[in-house]
């Protein structure tokens, strides 16, 4: 499994979500701070000019947006799962 880089600035209320779910799922994980306002012109190499915080990086795999983060964890540590069956 590939090492998961979190690209995030202290006080995003969106990157808060994703740290306290690396914390419910025990999922190790590495810190890549970011400055809070653009322009972030290393991370918008990685993302493609993407300029929303957090950004989720998985080996070669960049995610973008708090919700398909989300989905990312859940399929890859979901015990027990993020979401609801059937949601």
């Amino acid at each position: 499994m590939s090492e998961i880089i979190l690209h995030h600035y202290e006080l995003s209320p969106f990157a808060e979500k994703i740290r306290t779910v690396f914390g419910l799922e025990n999922l190790a994980w590495r810190s890549a701070e970011v400055v809070p306002f653009p322009p972030r012109p290393l991370l918008a190499v990685l993302t493609g000019g993407y300029r929303r915080i957090p950004v989720l990086q998985i080996g070669a795999d960049i995610y973008c947006d708090t919700n398909i983060i989300l989905a990312a964890l859940d399929r890859l540590h979901s015990s027990p799962p993020l979401y609801p069956a059937g949601s």
